[in-house]
């Protein structure tokens, strides 16, 4: 049987007074996802293309988002790249990988709002991908439903919606080396709390 790989897409991450790292909120439903989909044997291999937001003297975001999955008692095989800083990088590394690991498939894992850009992205590669709403797959868990009702209503939530509204559009435009420019030059350098 082939092996079932995800790629899980990254959002960042927070600082704690304490100095603890830890996935953002919208990580954390990334993390949620990614442990649901283990439990139902969905999945065997987890590829987080997540670097280094803050510069190299902070941990890269898929590190973080690891070690968070391995804390929770993932057994699952997790294979990490801190390298990508935009979303068609980090789909770039996937298939990277996904070609000398002779992975077959593609699928993403990435919370709603963004599914739509990934989409563009995998099509703009020329490649047939399976998409995966982390929403979807953790509201199945009663339990969720009033964090994932507080993200959704959040002012960062509705930041992030316009944003990626941008970003469809920049591709529906050809504009895709332009955003991915723009991403870079824009993104935190230090820590700033964001999405």
């Amino acid at each position: 049987m082939a092996e079932r790989t995800i790629l899980a897409h990254c959002y960042g991450f927070e600082r704690f007074p304490d100095g603890d790292v830890q996935p953002s909120a919208r990580g954390q439903l990334q993390i949620q996802a990614v442990l649901e989909l283990e439990r139902q044997n969905a999945v065997d291999t987890v590829f987080i293309a997540g670097g280094f937001l803050w510069g190299t003297s902070s941990p890269s975001v898929a590190s973080v988002m690891k070690k968070d999955l391995l804390a929770k008692g993932s057994g699952l095989n997790i294979v990490t790249c801190p390298h990508a800083f935009t979303t068609g990088e980090e789909v770039d590394y996937y298939l990277e990988e996904s070609a000398e690991r002779y992975w077959e498939g593609f699928t993403s894992l990435a919370n709603s709002t963004h599914l739509f850009r990934i989409m563009h992205i995998y099509a703009s590669r020329g490649v047939e991908a399976n998409f995966i709403s982390a929403e979807e797959i953790i509201k199945q868990d009663t339990s969720y439903r009033y964090y994932l009702e507080q993200i959704a209503n959040s002012p960062v939530e509705k930041k992030f919606r316009w944003r990626e509204e941008m970003a469809i559009f920049a591709y529906a435009h050809g504009l895709e080396r332009f955003l991915d420019w723009f991403a870079k030059r824009t993104r935190n350098k230090e820590f700033r709390p964001d999405f």
